[in-house]
Formats: C-alpha cells, sequence, structure tokens
C-alpha cells in the first residue's frame, strides 16, 4: 500500500513520515508535495491508496486537490491535517469522501489509529471489487472494470486474472464478456505545440470520456487513462469489428483537436481469449510509431521490426551523468544520433538504453540533492514522454531535452544552494576568525570537499580563502588599533596570530605599513 504526504511545511512533512512506523503497517511513502500542483502531479505519477494533505496550499489547495481526484474517479483516501482556523475547510472536504481529519499539532496516537482505519476501509473496499460484495452503485461498477484493465497491463507482474473464465471475470468485475472477439488499444496523443501537463491531462480526460460514453457496436469496454495514453479493452461480436471502432475514435479525434495535437491509434493482435491479450504488443506499437510518423493505425505486427543493436558507450554519458556535465551529455547524443535515427536499428533497444540512462541520471540526482531531495523538480514518467515522438530524430529530441533539463534544473539548485553555503562560511569566520581556522574547517561547516570549497570561494568572492581571512583579520586589526591602549602583541593574539612579528609582517603586507606607523596615523 502507497501512501503521499503534501504540506508546504517540511518539518511537518517530516514529522508525519517519523511520527509512526510506516513499513510496520506495510505502508511505502511514495513521495512528499510542498503545494497542490505538485500534490496533483504526484498523485497521477504514483496512484497512492492515501494521501495525507493540508488544507491551505500554495498554488492550488488541498481542497481542490481533494476535489480534482474525486472527480476523476481515482480510489484515493485523503486525510486531511489542518490549524484550528482552517476547521471549516476540512468539514467541506468531507463531501468528498475524506476519511477524517486531524487538527495540528498532531498526535502520534492520533495518526495511527486514523491510519489503521483506512487500511481496514481500503481492503474493505478491494472485497467489494473483487466481488464479494457486487451490490455497489454505478461508479464502483466502473471502477472495478478499470481495475481489471489496470490489471492487465501489468501482466509481466503476473498480477492479471486471465486464467479465470469469463463468467467469473464477469462476476468478480461486473464487466459483460462474451465469447466473441477481444482487441487492446492505446489512443497516442502528438502535441503540434508545446502543451503542458495539465493541458495533456485535460485533453486525454475527454478522449476517455468519448471512449467511455460513445454508442459503439460492442458487447463490451474498459477504458482507463494513464499519463501515456488512454487505453481502451473492447469485447465484440464479428472479426475485425475493432477497425470501425478505432476509425470512428479517430474522426471525433481529428474533429475535436486537429488545432492542438494529432492522434495514432496503436493495436494488439486481435484474439478470441481475453487471456491471450499482450500489452506489450501494444508498447511494441507504440514504440513504432517513428517510423510510420503518418500512419494514424498502427497494428501489432504491421510495422518492419529492426534487430540490429542499439551499439553506443552508455559508460561515457554515465560518466557525464556522475559530473552533471551537459556539454558531454550533448557530445553523447551527437555521437549517438545516427544510430538512433537509422532504421536499422532496435527501437527496443534504444528504448531500453534510455531507461537505463535515465535511471542512472535519477539515482545521480538523488544523491546530490542529498537531504534536500525534495528540491528536485517533479518529472513526467520517461514513457509518457518519448511515446509521444513521431519520427526518430524527434525521439532523440525528447530524451536529450529531458535530461539536459533535469541538469539545468540541478545547476540552479546548486548554485542557489553553493551561494547560501558561501555565506555559511563566511559566518563562521565574522565569528570564529581569532581562532586558528583552517580551510578544512571551513569547508567542514559549509559541506563541501576542501578542494571543491576553494575553488567556488574564489568563484563567488574574486579572492582565495586565506586572501578572504587575512583581510578580515587586517580589517579587524584596524579597527582596534585606533584604540592606543591596546598592546599590539595583544590585538596580534585577538586576530588569530599568536606571534606578534609574523601578524606585523602580514599586516605591512596588506595594508602597506606596519601596525606601528598605522597607529601614530589614526
Amino acid at each position: 500500500m502507497d501512501a503521499l504526504i503534501v504540506d508546504d511545511e517540511k518539518y511537518v512533512r517530516a514529522l508525519i513520515r517519523h511520527l509512526i512506523d510506516w513499513q510496520a503497517l506495510g505502508i511505502k511513502i511514495v513521495g512528499e508535495a510542498s503545494d497542490g500542483i505538485q500534490a496533483l502531479q504526484m498523485i497521477e505519477r504514483y496512484e497512492p491508496e492515501i494521501v495525507i494533505i493540508d488544507v491551505k496550499m500554495p498554488r492550488l489547495s488541498g481542497l481542490e486537490v481533494i476535489r480534482i481526484t474525486y472527480e476523476s474517479n481515482r480510489n484515493t483516501k485523503f486525510l486531511v491535517i489542518s490549524g484550528h482556523k482552517n476547521f471549516e475547510y476540512a468539514q467541506a472536504a468531507i463531501k468528498y469522501r475524506v476519511e477524517n481529519y486531524l487538527v495540528k499539532p498532531i498526535a502520534k496516537d492520533e495518526l495511527y489509529s486514523n491510519i489503521m482505519a483506512m487500511q481496514r476501509r481500503i481492503r474493505e473496499e478491494a472485497t467489494l471489487q473483487e466481488g464479494k460484495d457486487l451490490t455497489g452503485d454505478v461508479g464502483a461498477s466502473e471502477m472495478r472494470k478499470e481495475k481489471l484493465l489496470m490489471q492487465l497491463l501489468q501482466k509481466n507482474s503476473m498480477q492479471a486474472p486471465t486464467f479465470l473464465s469469463l463468467e467469473h471475470i464477469n462476476e468478480i468485475y461486473g464487466t459483460s464478456f462474451y465469447k466473441g472477439f477481444f482487441n487492446l488499444m492505446a489512443i497516442q496523443m502528438t502535441p503540434i505545440d508545446k502543451l503542458d501537463a495539465a493541458q495533456k491531462r485535460i485533453i486525454l480526460t475527454q478522449v476517455a470520456t468519448y471512449c467511455k460514453t460513445k454508442e459503439f457496436r460492442l458487447q463490451e469496454r474498459i477504458c482507463v487513462q494513464k499519463s501515456t495514453g488512454v487505453y481502451l479493452l473492447i469485447n465484440y461480436d464479428h472479426e475485425g469489428d475493432y477497425e470501425e471502432t478505432a476509425e470512428m475514435i479517430l474522426e471525433y479525434l481529428d474533429k475535436k483537436f486537429n488545432k492542438y495535437c494529432r492522434f495514432s491509434i496503436c493495436i494488439s493482435q486481435e484474439t478470441r481469449c481475453l487471456s491471450e491479450i499482450i500489452p506489450k504488443e501494444v508498447e511494441t506499437a507504440i514504440m513504432h510509431r517513428v517510423d510510420l510518423p503518418r500512419q494514424q493505425m498502427i497494428r501489432c505486427g504491421s510495422y518492419p521490426v529492426s534487430e540490429k543493436p542499439f551499439q553506443v558507450n552508455i559508460d561515457s554519458i554515465y560518466q557525464a551523468i556522475e559530473i552533471v556535465n551537459a556539454e558531454a551529455i550533448e557530445d553523447w547524443f551527437l555521437n549517438a544520433k545516427s544510430r538512433i535515427t537509422s532504421a536499422e536499428t532496435s527501437l527496443r533497444d534504444v528504448h531500453e538504453t534510455f531507461e537505463k540512462i535515465d535511471e542512472k541520471l535519477n539515482e545521480t540526482l538523488l544523491s546530490l540533492y542529498g537531504d534536500e531531495s525534495d528540491s528536485i523538480p517533479y518529472s513526467d514518467d520517461l514513457k509518457s514522454v518519448i511515446f509521444i515522438a513521431r519520427t526518430r530524430p524527434e525521439l532523440a529530441s525528447l530524451m536529450q531535452a529531458r535530461i539536459l533539463q533535469k541538469v539545468d534544473d540541478y545547476y540552479d539548485f546548486a548554485g542557489k544552494r553553493d551561494y547560501h553555503r558561501i555565506r555559511q562560511a563566511k559566518d563562521y569566520i565574522t565569528k570564529h576568525y581569532a581562532d586558528n581556522i583552517s580551510l578544512q574547517d571551513v569547508a567542514t561547516v559549509a559541506m563541501m570537499s576542501p578542494n571543491y570549497f576553494s575553488t567556488l570561494f574564489g568563484k563567488v568572492e574574486g579572492c582565495s580563502y586565506n586572501g578572504y581571512l587575512t583581510k578580515y583579520r587586517m580589517n579587524k586589526a584596524k579597527d582596534l588599533l585606533r584604540n592606543k591602549s591596546i598592546r599590539i602583541a595583544d590585538i596580534s593574539e585577538m586576530v588569530g596570530y599568536v606571534d606578534a612579528k609574523y601578524f606585523s609582517q602580514v599586516f605591512r603586507k596588506t595594508i602597506g605599513i606596519t601596525p606601528s606607523e598605522y597607529r601614530r596615523l589614526y
């Protein structure tokens, strides 16, 4: 069971994460969101069963997140947290089937008991959906059907119950399958101009609504919307009837969305048995859209499959990623582009290589961001990015752009973080300049290696660490020398020099005159 924590205050998110033993409850915290928009994106990406959410949130309120999720028919359970002043907001969320609310400060026992109650409710509903109580409403019936298709799409993990008879499946999931023909379709969108995630989601929602409500000559249909497209499982009487359904869908989409995007439908092998539906066939058809850019209906096996291995030096891009070198990443894609765009290169190999690169990048960034991993910007699932490509050059460009965007995001983050750490180092010098502080000491305070700190300090301040420390000490010495009651030997110790003679030499080298001369002048 998965859970998501949503609160704009970092310490509250950390408190919720550590207040109870989630692992002992069999719950995995899949992520944290700091605002409403990010929460919606992560709900779509991870599909958590449980969301703990604050009502008052930046960009989009918690109540709006709950409403949008509720109206999209997701079977997500919300536990609302709020301050006393937001109590009315928490009450308003009850109409969206919110499980309960907690008033800050959050108590361990109260959080634990609420999560336990939510787990029981989720298990009870799962029992209902598996057919042990078939008295649900139309919405519950649709959710049971969608669960079947989602399990079918995850068939490689052996979760799809297609070993059951059609009668048993109909009883459990509320479907109306019978012994005709079956087919699985994926409706894929390619934007004409750049669309943001919200615009894509709106269009795909309208596509899914049409596929669910349009009168087709079908015995049964199940439709689910994912970030990569809309999936439609159909059952019909006569061989080849799926073509009429696909043509009607394409005609509708071309008329309604032709200003914004183009669509294609990728289709599995037609079969007489539900258990013979293979989702991988649809995924393979989606991959091969890049070799059929003008074709709108792409049937499994209707395209040449290239088998030439995608031979590239993957270690070189791994190295570029490890040191976050954007120029080296661009060079790698420049060298690899001819192989990616060659019709002879296996698309399966290309996609698998991209998945490995994306995984390596995510691992590297996670280690670089360290304790501030919640600063990593949200990015769409890899497939939802590269599956929209309609040509091989576009496939290469989309993947390169995805990696470089993540690198740019890290540069922005690192620049702000490093500036903050240099400021921390300067604050430390201000407080400890009279002590024997080394570059190693200050680098440790700034949480950097000595070499990196030395380089970065010089870049930010325009001088070396030793030069900055010496100048700071000499300025302090100048202030003290104006007080003629303090001995020069004592001033030497007060600014960090045990040897008064050496102090005088450094002072003369830095200021141009000796401490005694400076005192006479000022």
